[in-house]
């Protein structure tokens, strides 16, 4: 086969007819002549004819590697399948060639080959195949080879341990290999610097797998001395990755991190924070981040500490407080630079050592803010005062924080942007963290005529203005929505225009105008009644620059635009959402000019648009404000959720569920003419093995909201839903004794449909109250499922969880007075259940009230008095 022509045609070719035509042809051979296709990928990538571009070769390896790899686990699998069952002399003679091809003195070639070894390796190390593989390249990283040999050797191993599965006893047995490989090209003997340099990378992404050697004293000092030699090498790149390669170190094995840190490892990271080039200085900074951030693990969980941060602080500090003065030059770079490093580094420290990070800090504050010759010093002044606001003690920093305000907002004056940035910035972190050093009425004026001056100025400081205005309304004026007036009431008819302003901007430049609509969403939110006027005006003002919207999209000319636009109705339909929801009942009038303007935005929403989803959220809560005089609109606005429902790949399939949900709430029974549709619709999404993960946790809550709905007419659906839900209780997390590994998202997504789970049991519960009859062949699996519940660590402490449980259990009581179901209520676990939820400190008299009655119940099923 030819292949060099269509892998040419493939990604070069000059028009998309040709590129696809030949990517067709490729997918014929992968499917039909695999052993063929991946023969001749080999021989072109290893070919030594001059009329094959070099380009092309490399082509060739990075089509091998993409053969056999997928970032979806379905198809990735099946690769490996295919590969596995290819003729085992045509895979060994291609795997021979590649090794081969891993001595091109092409540098490029080499690489696209190192990562077709990793990705055969992926594949056949776990089935103990290719056990050569670690003795060859061991052998490319000797020290007679030549340099571009070593280098595409440890390409290769850096390859495969970033792929592959660590904990595959097939992988983890070559790690003596690895380390053996990589160590010997480490070493300071090494003249070639570039080699000493691929060697540490490929040490960084083999930790996982050396863990036995580096348990082994004499295998850990080796790696040490290797990376801490490395960190004096000539070459400012090596230096860099030594660093980060040490703190991955520290992170992973700080258990054996003593030693070495006192002899070593404190005193070449100092010097290296101190390196005249900022990338080295940036990694040797990493390091301290990462001890401060494992020692404050250690100390909330109570493992062990060896109090690195605290010993290292007085040498530490001023070293990192130096480098705040080290800023971009210019105040549009946003380039990780020293003093970020530094700032993000000094705030761990005061998370870890807590006040002792204060004096050393003031002492720089102090000497730095008042400084009229330097921007730089009154930046790192302030910048140094805002990064130890989180975990000194609160009291201490309130009377700090009393002290500085002043002169802290009086730069926000200054010439320089970054000076008042920093200051915008710092002011939100007080707001976030000490909220209590505010004085309502001796600062809290001062800020916000501050924070007025500070929504005029460039988008940088509008985007920190606006998030401490979030704070500060947030915190100020939280359960406001309960309140005639709270203490930042007096401000909302300077702050909304004012954001309403800086929210007019025609860009979103340092997310400024994203940021002025969250505040002015946040406003809404905590706004008390005396501020519920000044909202209804706000809300004429987002809906006429909405429908604004629909006639900017009109005149679109590129993708800029069209992203610039989406983020603009996105920012005002969220805004819309919550003025909604905090009116509620006083947006009746508005209703059906608010619907017109959505299904417009629906009916002319641009191919692949991602506003559908805030669109439907921002019905639901027109829905929601309606109730039942919603019906109105669901002939209109039916189209579009079916539309929506049928695809449940896409995200957007979930906001629609949701909607359903929101719908038939508001719709109370009269859903019932609607529902046939919906459901039909939730049981091919479910069945449909493309459906995002997150889609099945919404569809069983969904039941639950239909059922409450329509009551005994949801017998109709039982044949389905209930084999779904059995289905659903029954996924379990493996025990810690199983030897499976569990990931957290996998975790997370157990307790997301568990909680779903008694979303739909509770809406079944309230739809049947009345025919206890429907319901009774289901309460065993309830009660078996709830008492699984009962002792999930992730969602027993959660108080709506513990609210609806107990609930259910007096639910279910009162449905079957006379004793039904009494074994049930019999289980220790129940009483247990309702004792903790009853006396947890932290939940509200509510959800304890709904303990004490749920208790009450059970114990009439039990006969007690």
């Amino acid at each position: 086969m030819e292949i060099a022509p269509i892998l040419h045609d493939a990604f070069q070719g000059a028009t998309p007819q040709v590129r696809n035509e030949a990517n067709s042809k490729l997918a014929d051979a992968y499917q039909n002549y695999y052993g063929d296709v991946m023969m001749a990928l080999a021989n072109c990538i290893s070919t030594q004819d001059t009329q094959i571009p070099d380009e092309i070769r490399v082509l060739a390896g990075i089509a091998i590697k993409n053969n056999l790899t997928s970032k979806d686990q379905e198809v990735k699998q099946e690769q490996a399948n295919k590969w596995l069952a290819a003729d085992g002399s045509v895979t060994d003679q291609i795997k021979s060639i590649l090794l081969e091809v891993l001595k091109s003195t092409n540098n490029q070639v080499a690489s696209a080959a190192a990562q077709a070894v990793a990705a055969i390796a992926e594949i056949d190390l776990p089935q103990g195949r290719w056990s050569s593989l670690m003795t060859t390249l061991v052998e490319n990283t000797k020290d007679e080879q030549p340099s571009h040999i070593k280098m595409a050797a440890l390409q290769s191993i850096g390859f495969i341990c970033e792929r592959a599965d660590r904990n595959n006893a097939g992988v983890v047995s070559q790690a003596s290999g690895i380390l053996t490989a990589i160590v010997q090209a480490a070493q300071s003997k090494e003249s070639d610097q570039n080699v000493r340099l691929k060697a540490i990378e490929a040490l960084g992404d083999s930790l996982d797998f050396i863990r036995d050697n580096f348990a082994r004293d004499g295998e850990r000092n080796c790696i040490m001395v290797v990376v801490c030699e490395a960190t004096q090498s000539d070459s400012a790149k090596l230096r860099e990755v030594s660093y980060g390669t040490m703190s991955r170190i520290m992170t992973k094995y700080y258990q054996f991190m003593e030693l070495y840190m006192k002899q070593a490892l404190f005193g070449v990271t100092v010097k290296g924070m101190q390196d005249s080039d900022d990338s080295v200085a940036c990694m040797a900074v990493e390091f301290w981040s990462s001890v401060c951030e494992i020692e404050d693990k250690n100390q909330r969980t109570g493992e062990e500490c060896f109090g690195f941060a605290k010993v290292a602080a007085p040498k530490v500090l001023p070293i990192l407080l130096e480098l705040l003065n080290r800023q971009n030059e210019y105040d549009d770079d946003e380039d990780w630079s020293v003093s970020m490093a530094a700032a993000a580094c000094l705030q761990l420290f005061a998370q870890t050592i807590g006040n002792d990070v204060v004096p050393l800090t003031l002492q720089f504050v102090e000497q730095n803010i008042g400084n009229t010759t330097s921007w730089r010093n009154r930046e790192a002044a302030v910048m140094a005062f805002g990064s130890i606001l989180d975990g000194p003690d609160n009291a201490h920093l309130a009377d700090l924080i009393k002290q500085a305000l002043e002169p802290i907002l009086n730069l926000m004056n200054d010439d320089s942007l970054q000076v008042k940035d920093t200051v915008a910035w710092c002011l939100g972190r007080i707001s976030d963290l000490v909220i209590n050093a505010i004085d309502e009425q001796v600062h809290l004026p001062v800020i916000m005529n501050t924070l007025l001056k500070g929504l005029q100025d460039e988008p940088k400081v509008i985007t920190n203005c606006c998030w401490t205005i979030m704070n500060i309304f947030e915190q100020l004026g939280h359960g406001g929505v309960n309140q005639e007036t709270t203490v930042v009431s007096p401000y909302y008819p300077q702050v909304l225009p004012a954001l309403l302003n800086a929210a007019s901007r025609n860009d979103n430049e340092n997310n400024a105008r994203t940021a002025a609509y969250e505040a002015l969403s946040t406003l809404v939110v905590v706004c008390a009644n005396d501020c519920i006027e000044a909202v209804l005006e706000l809300s004429g003002e987002v809906v006429t620059r909405l429908e604004t919207t629909l006639e900017m999209q009109q005149q679109i000319v590129g993708m800029d635009d069209r992203i610039n636009l989406e983020e603009l109705q996105i920012n005002l339909l969220g805004l819309l959402t919550n003025i909604i929801r905090r009116t509620d009942k006083l947006v009746l009038p508005a209703s059906d000019r608010l619907m017109t303007l959505f299904l417009n935005l629906l009916q002319n929403k641009l191919p692949n648009s991602l506003i559908e989803e805030d669109v439907f959220i921002a019905i639901g809560a027109v829905a929601d404000a309606n109730g039942e005089g919603f019906m109105k609109f669901m002939e209109s606005l039916n189209p579009f959720l079916l539309r929506a429902l049928e695809d449940p790949s896409l995200i957007v399939c979930n906001t629609a569920v949701g909607l359903v949900a929101d719908v038939s709430n508001a719709l109370g029974p009269a859903i019932d003419q609607f529902s046939d549709q919906y459901m039909q619709l939730f049981v091919t999404d479910l069945q449909n093995p493309k459906a995002q993960q997150v889609i099945k946790p919404s569809i069983l809550s969904c039941f639950g909201d239909i059922a409450s709905s329509i009551g005994p007419k949801f017998e109709r659906y039982f044949s389905f839903v209930f084999p779904v839900i059995e289905q659903a209780c029954q996924l379990d997390v493996p025990d810690q004794y199983s030897g499976y590994a569990v990931s957290e998202e996998f975790l997370d997504f157990v307790a997301n449909l568990r909680e779903r789970i008694i979303d739909a049991f509770v809406g079944i519960v309230t739809g049947l109250r009345d025919y206890p009859a429907l319901f009774a062949p289901y309460v065993p699996t309830l009660f078996n499922f709830l008492s699984k519940v009962a002792v999930d660590p992730l969602l027993a402490p959660v108080e709506s969880v513990a609210r609806s449980v107990v609930g259910i259990i007096g639910d279910v009581a009162t449905m079957y007075p006379g004793g039904d179901f009494k074994e049930a209520y019999t289980k220790p676990w129940v009483l247990e259940f309702i004792r903790r939820t009853r006396s947890d400190p932290e939940f509200t008299d509510e959800t304890k009230i709904t303990a004490r009655w749920a208790r009450e119940q059970q114990k009439r099923q039990l006969g007690e008095k």
